[in-house]
């Protein structure tokens, strides 16, 4: 409601329910004032539109197969779907609002307000220029081929600023800059490690942490009870063993935890 010059929203979901089209309307409505641009993955989309969030049993959800229709439709937004080379989905999530950037794990949807818990953090500084410029490449990228796509992103890879205090990690179908660091941090690790993960199923990650563990560092791990994916439990159930074999402290969220940290 406050934004004066412009709204960059990415996401890799816009879900079809109630809370989704309150923030769609929002958006539509600002849209006549200021530039709102939002780019979505399409195929994660659909998926969600397919799913019925548990909160939502039993009441009346508004008919809405396709919210890519109905964000272009009557407004000025200008929306693009992800199209990223390799096939790869588009899975970041944030929000530029002037100067200001929510950034995390939440995508729009009643999930992530009703549902699970998540996770947004409030940025400010240098570090905003950094996701518009991200997000500038990444709406340069969902137009044209894939070969074109991936000449564009290696062209405008960008020097990490020597002095600054936060920087952004990218994970992309040719680089895995957050998973290399991670997996840095944790064998470099001298006094804790605390993970919050639903998705906590990379073995080398596990192997480490309990080589972490071994070595005298206090590891816990946060998993979530319930787990949106359907193999996801017994993957869960076999790590789990693992960890409290080698004396890593596990502990269940009652629920569902989107949160990655």
């Amino acid at each position: 409601d406050s934004a004066q010059r412009r709204i960059d929203m990415k996401t890799y979901i816009f879900d079809n329910d109630d809370v989704a089209l309150e923030v769609a309307n929002q958006l539509k409505e600002k849209s006549g004032t200021i530039p709102v641009r939002i780019q979505l993955d399409a195929l994660g989309c659909r998926r969600a539109w397919k799913v019925l969030p548990k909160s939502a049993e039993g009441l009346e959800m508004p008919v809405l197969p396709d919210m890519i229709k109905y964000l272009t439709q009557d407004s000025s937004i200008d929306l693009r779907r992800a199209r990223h080379a390799l096939l790869a989905s588009e899975h970041a999530k944030f929000i530029l609002i002037d100067d200001i950037a929510f950034f995390g794990g939440m995508n729009i949807g009643r999930e992530y307000k009703h549902d699970w818990r998540d996770a947004m953090f409030k940025l400010t500084g240098p570090v905003t220029d950094d996701l518009t410029q991200h997000f500038e490449r990444a709406w340069m990228l969902s137009h044209g081929s894939d070969i074109g796509r991936l000449r564009y992103s290696w062209a405008n890879k960008k020097a990490r600023r020597k002095n600054a205090n936060m920087y952004l990690l990218e994970t992309t179908p040719t680089e895995k800059q957050i998973y290399k660091a991670q997996l840095r941090a944790i064998k470099k690790a001298e006094h804790h490690i605390y993970i919050e993960n639903p998705y906590l199923w990379n073995q080398s990650i596990i192997l480490q942490l309990c080589k972490a563990r071994k070595r005298g560092v206090d590891v816990r791990v946060t998993i979530p009870k319930e787990v949106n994916i359907a193999f996801g439990a017994s993957a869960t159930r076999a790590i789990v063993r693992r960890l409290l074999t080698h004396g890593v402290r596990v502990f269940v969220y009652p629920g569902m935890t989107h949160v990655k940290a």
